[in-house]
């Protein structure tokens, strides 16, 4: 999500500084705002993840956090943040993976 976030507003600078001239349109200092980028992102990473929980409570989905690997065809063992393990059977099975980045 975060690349994606970053992706469509650097897409949106390109548009702005290349094409902008063929529809008339000059933009005379146009310049990036990095920190106004990183805000943003945080942002649509915020909605997204805030989304995805209110959907998982509103269809009982439960959400286990940690390291997972199948140990059968419908079940897993979670290695969970606090280096507890637990297994859980279930059909289907929904894996995310959720890789942390120091400005997440």
């Amino acid at each position: 999500m975060p690349a994606k976030a970053l992706l469509d507003s650097t897409e949106h600078f390109h548009t702005a500084s290349e094409k902008f001239g063929t529809h008339g349109i000059r933009i005379h200092g146009l310049a990036l705002d990095f920190q106004q980028l990183i805000k943003r992102k945080s942002e649509v990473v915020r909605q997204n993840v805030n989304g995805i929980k209110y959907l998982m409570n509103k269809n009982k989905i439960e959400v286990i956090n940690g390291l997972a690997s199948f140990t059968s065809a419908k079940t897993i063992s979670v290695k969970k943040t606090d280096g507890t393990f637990r297994l859980a059977k279930m059909s289907p099975v929904l894996l995310y993976r959720h890789q942390h980045t120091h400005s997440d």
